[in-house]
């Protein structure tokens, strides 16, 4: 399989891994019972979504690595961190584990141990670097629309928006997936 291909896969890959990520995304902000099945189907598309983002973003690194150069790799490795923390295992334990709390030990559900809350908050710092890196890479490249380095940046509105509990960490979520689809 050739290069140009194997691109082009890693696109289709951004492509419908984002907007599953974001059709996830507005599905959990129409449920506030983390046990419903609106709130499981919508994180299991996240789930499947933030999976083909991950398997997309080395063939993007890939097209433009020459000018990327290194701050494009370290940007690429963060931002897969990211995901794999916040996309992948967070949705995967708000498909799986936090329905059966839910059910079983409400007064659990409503509370975040300590050490996941960390958790998570490294892996938005991971993304925030990430976001920045790659987004000044993929603007410094000129190979790749610049407004995408741009909406990738969206990731610090993420990181404050989840720092503060506000809703506006959808925004910098849903800013991020649109750069990565438009990628």
């Amino acid at each position: 399989m050739s290069s140009t291909s194997l691109q082009r896969l890693s696109g289709i890959g951004l492509l419908i891994g984002s907007v599953l990520a974001i059709a996830g995304g507005i599905l959990g902000i129409f449920s506030s019972n983390p046990a419903s099945s609106i709130a499981i189907v919508g994180s299991l598309t996240q789930f499947i979504g933030a999976t083909l983002v991950i398997l997309g973003l080395p063939g993007m690194y890939a097209r433009q690595a020459q000018r990327a150069g290194i701050l494009g790799l370290v940007g690429t490795a963060l931002m897969i961190c990211y995901i794999l923390i916040l996309g992948t295992f967070g949705s995967a334990l708000n498909a799986v584990l936090l329905p059966f709390i839910a059910t079983h030990a409400p007064a659990l559900a409503q509370s975040e141990p300590p050490g996941l809350g960390i958790f998570f908050m490294v892996g938005g710092l991971l993304g925030a670097l990430g976001g920045i890196s790659l987004g000044l890479a993929t603007i410094r490249a000129s190979i790749l629309p610049r407004w995408t380095g741009v909406l990738l940046m969206g990731s610090v509105i993420q990181v404050v928006g989840d720092f503060f509990q506000s809703p506006i960490a959808n925004l910098g979520f849903m800013l991020v997936m649109i750069g990565f689809a438009w990628l």
